[in-house]
């Protein structure tokens, strides 16, 4: 005759203890909650850093990419980024002037007329002052990024012709004035209002 099977050890136990388990559910659940949202804010904090190592590792840096998001808030222009091949080529000049991506129509680099593809090589004669035949990008990117309010800043700019050449130019981009220096008449309340946020954004 066959033996009679013996029931699992091991299912008896958990059954003897699921009885002393089972009333405390909402405890169990509070803390398998708690774990799940724990690890979700652990993902997200991990995932938004991402962003700030590539700005800190990459050519730009940290104080470039403020100085260039400065100005697209205050001007309405973005600047290409250049890459370390561009950088490393012998023939390129990229160092020395601000190459233009991006210009919001409308915006105070809109209506000083600057254009996507221009280049900016100089901001109010630093190379006279500095006694440069050239100012590093960097430095004319921090002239425009920290430019008071209400100024006005000479530009020396090359833009290329329906030939491929680069045609000097000199144009005059003046900053806005101080939020509360701004008066009705010159500004819609809604456009104040944003240009106060935007100026709190650049000068916190």
């Amino acid at each position: 005759m066959r033996a009679e099977a013996k029931p699992d050890r091991s299912v008896k136990e958990f059954w003897r203890i699921w009885k002393y388990v089972w009333p405390q559910w909402p405890r169990l659940v509070v803390v398998v909650a708690t774990a799940v949202m724990i690890g979700m804010l652990f993902s997200v904090s991990f995932v938004t850093i991402i962003p700030l190592l590539k700005v800190m590792m990459g050519e730009e840096g940290l104080q470039g990419w403020l100085d260039r998001k400065s100005c697209e808030i205050r001007y309405g222009m973005d600047f290409y980024v250049p890459d370390r091949a561009d950088l490393m080529r012998q023939d390129s000049q990229i160092a020395y002037f601000l190459l233009v991506s991006a210009v919001e129509e409308d915006g105070l680099a809109w209506r000083a007329g600057i254009r996507p593809r221009d280049r900016i090589v100089d901001v109010n004669a630093s190379r006279e002052t500095s006694g440069r035949e050239s100012v590093p990008a960097s430095k004319l990117l921090e002239l425009l990024a920290t430019a008071g309010d209400g100024v006005t800043l000479d530009l020396a700019m090359l833009r290329s012709t329906s030939q491929g050449a680069l045609e000097p130019m000199a144009l005059e981009l003046t900053t806005r004035k101080h939020p509360d220096a701004i008066g009705a008449d010159e500004m819609s309340l809604g456009a104040r209002l944003r240009w106060g946020v935007e100026w709190a954004l650049v000068n916190r």
